[in-house]
């Protein structure tokens, strides 16, 4: 972790002039390493990159997820845990100034480190980033501008205005309509995000931040339907996967997306669900490009998802556990000072942040909070492998608290005193719980007391994952 130093000898960002261009998806499954032929702008940026095939978010929910990302902080650091807008980011500040400490967002370091720093669509959850609940000063000092776009037109595309969870139920699980290409921008949000970050990129100088958010492939699923042709005819097939373990279905999700959804559509429309999702990715990656394009081949570009989903997997149409689908996320950066890469070293979303001070040349400013994460740097130039030893999530259900550990070939999930062991090796669905065995008990005790920068105690078994879907091409 880089030290805390005096004001004036912060690097300043002009000086490298390196522009810097983050792009969240949100719900987006780990889709494995070099994606498929229906995402070839992201498949394209990760030739290109650094890939860090087993990242993972600190919370498998929108707001809790975002908020840590754009903290460094972990959720058990800031205490948010859910998606209301109260106790979030603006309490959090509260909590840590009482400390001496003066919470910095990812956004604010690069704005006081004089970058242009910019910002459309969905990055944190609702409209926490302007400041809103902080006062008026904090919401201009959080941003050079951020474009307040997120609900013109209609949230999410052609369907009614949706403002909350409980009123998806009002609109249809998935939609495509037939449109014509040059009313794409007007009729669909993201489209509608995404032209104006372009028209805001092309027009910026250097050196600048633009954060690009959006709100796919989160449900419901509406998308122009030339996406949902292209895909049909069968080359999505239906998941597999099911929790055959009793021992594991104290871990399932447990939440309105899979209980209301699932409970409301009838049981053929499944596989429809399931093709409407990756239709919704497709057309998320043309919008993807579009901004890459505008953003030109020498920025640096940190592409990631808050979350990831399970599109039927283990019987699941929610984020919500801490297995694999739900809490690893698609995380790659391109920069061209560093030579693309693949690692299968556990990293976190909570790696994001200091990775970008490190790579921009920016110290932390004074008082600032400690970090919770480490920068990824010392992986992208290859001088290690490995930066920390497991990668933490944290999940809730009502009272019963939920934790998760992963290193390279296995995950172990606690709650209270209970503990479940996955083994990726022989196990690549999910569907075992090793805890009993002697190999189960041995990585149980070894990765949850795993500290600091050691390498991970399963390191020299392999990298192991869950393959979350599959396709036929």
């Amino acid at each position: 972790m880089i030290l805390h130093i005096l004001v004036g000898a912060i690097l300043p960002a002009v000086a490298l002039g390196r522009n810097v261009l983050f792009i969240m998806a949100d719900d987006l499954m780990p889709l494995q390493a070099g994606f498929s032929e229906f995402t070839p702008n992201v498949n394209k940026l990760a030739r290109e990159s650094v890939v860090f095939r087993n990242a993972h978010a600190q919370y498998p929910m929108c707001g809790p997820s975002r908020s840590s990302l754009f903290t460094g902080l972990a959720p058990t650091t800031t205490n948010i845990r859910t998606n209301e807008r109260q106790p979030r980011i603006c309490t959090a500040r509260t909590r840590l100034a009482s400390r001496g400490r003066t919470l910095r967002t990812l956004n604010e370091v690069f704005l006081e480190a004089g970058y242009e720093t910019r910002g459309s669509g969905k990055l944190y959850h609702n409209d926490e980033g302007r400041g809103s609940c902080c006062g008026s000063e904090l919401a201009r000092a959080r941003w050079t501008d951020r474009a307040d776009i997120a609900f013109v037109g209609g949230r999410h595309s052609v369907a009614p205005d949706l403002q909350s969870v409980e009123r998806l139920a009002r609109v249809p699980v998935y939609q495509f309509a037939d449109v014509a290409r040059e009313d794409e921008d007007r009729l669909y949000i993201d489209a509608n995000i995404t032209a104006h970050a372009v028209q805001e990129i092309e027009a910026l100088a250097s050196p600048w931040v633009y954060m690009y958010g959006l709100h796919k492939p989160h449900l419901p699923y509406f998308a122009p339907k030339r996406f949902r042709d292209m895909l049909a005819g069968g080359r999505i097939t239906p998941p597999t996967t099911r929790l055959r373990d009793r021992r594991l279905r104290d871990f399932r999700a447990r939440w309105r997306e899979d209980s209301q959804y699932k409970a409301r559509l009838p049981k053929h429309d499944f596989d429809e669900m399931r093709l409407a999702y990756f239709a919704t990715v497709a057309f998320a990656d043309e919008l993807i490009g579009r901004v890459l394009a505008a953003a030109g081949e020498n920025t640096t570009v940190v592409f990631l998802s808050d979350h990831g989903f399970h599109a039927g997997e283990h019987g699941f149409w929610a984020k919500h556990t801490l297995l694999d689908g739900s809490v690893r996320v698609p995380l790659m950066i391109r920069d061209p000072r560093f030579a693309p890469r693949v690692s299968d070293a556990p990293v976190e979303l909570l790696d994001v942040f200091p990775t970008a001070m490190d790579l921009a040349g920016i110290a932390p400013l004074p008082r600032m909070q400690d970090l919770d994460g480490v920068s990824l740097r010392p992986i992208m130039d290859g001088t290690k492998t490995f930066v920390k030893p497991v990668a933490r999530s944290w999940w809730h259900i009502g009272p019963r608290r939920f934790s998760s550990v992963r290193g390279t070939r296995f995950r172990v999930v606690s709650v209270g005193s209970r503990r479940r062991v996955l083994d990726y090796k022989p196990h690549p669905r999910e569907d075992r719980d090793i805890s009993r065995s002697r190999t189960g008990r041995r990585y149980s005790w070894r990765l949850r007391r795993a500290r600091g920068g050691a390498d991970p105690p399963d390191a020299h078994l392999g990298a192991h994952y869950v393959r979350p879907y599959d396709m036929k091409f």
